[in-house]
């Protein structure tokens, strides 16, 4: 099957051709997060996420491109979100040690 027919076939309720999605973009996901991220416990919640997220936004997707190309989107747009989301907290190893050097100056 092609992509189109898989997307309208999901749209139209056969959700568990969306496996066949998921199968077929997989590995294009998580070699896309490796460039942008480099570890593999990003890869594996990024790759999750991109699917979670595409699933919702099949219905706005129009075919006027790939799905690969709103699947590399979706993919950008999650790692992104997750990049801003890690600068607002510091680890706890973090905390740890600029508290350690805070005390080492007194």
């Amino acid at each position: 099957m092609e992509d189109k027919q898989i997307v309208e076939a999901v749209l139209a309720g056969k959700t568990e051709l969306y496996a066949e999605i998921v199968e077929r973009y997989q590995q294009i996901v998580a070699n896309l997060t490796y460039k942008l991220c480099g570890t593999r416990l990003e890869i594996e919640e990024v790759t999750q996420q991109v699917f979670v997220e595409l699933y919702t936004a099949l219905p706005r997707f129009r075919f006027d491109s790939k799905l690969s190309s709103f699947i590399y989107r979706i993919t950008v747009n999650v790692v992104c979100k997750m990049m801003r989301k890690s600068q607002r907290f510091v680890s706890l190893d973090a905390q740890e040690n600029m508290l350690e050097q805070r005390s080492d100056d007194r």
